[in-house]
């Protein structure tokens, strides 16, 4: 490990014990497909540059059944014929929200939103968004390191 990783689940164990609690809280609350919510971990951790995340939530994608082909082409999912339009619309709140000074036109955003999510799935969608944020910080300025 690197000498100036800080372990966070050591130094602050009972903040760290809630995160791990909210995290588990998205998968066993929501009725949002397990698939999405990995595509969206993996999303929001390309976005952030976290090499640690990208890595665990793409290996628990592809266990999900995700396909490899669908997991490489998560970086140009607009362009890739691959997403389904629910897909679409949670890929492109979870990037507005994670780079939220672009989101300016938010009443079309959740309009497109409601189109395939209800209003509780739209708000954990969005806790989930912030959670990645959150664990991407962590591991990006922790300096958390992925196994070889």
């Amino acid at each position: 490990m690197s000498e100036t990783r800080l372990n966070p689940s050591n130094l602050s164990p009972n903040i760290y014990k809630t995160i791990v609690k909210y995290d588990a809280q998205i998968y066993s609350e929501t009725t949002l497909n397990k698939e999405l919510i990995e595509l969206i971990k993996v999303r929001i951790s390309q976005l952030n540059g976290c090499a640690f995340c990208i890595d665990v939530h793409s290996k628990h994608a592809l266990s999900l059944g995700i396909s490899e082909r669908k997991l490489l082409l998560l970086n140009a999912w607009k362009e890739a014929p691959l997403f389904t339009e629910q897909e679409q619309a949670a890929l492109r709140w979870a990037e507005q929200v994670t780079f939220i000074q672009n989101l300016e036109d938010k009443q079309t955003q959740l309009h497109e939103l409601k189109a395939h999510f209800n209003d509780k799935e739209i708000v954990d969608l969005t806790y989930l968004i912030g959670l990645v944020n959150v664990w991407n910080r962590l591991a990006i300025s922790m300096n958390y390191e992925i196994s070889r």
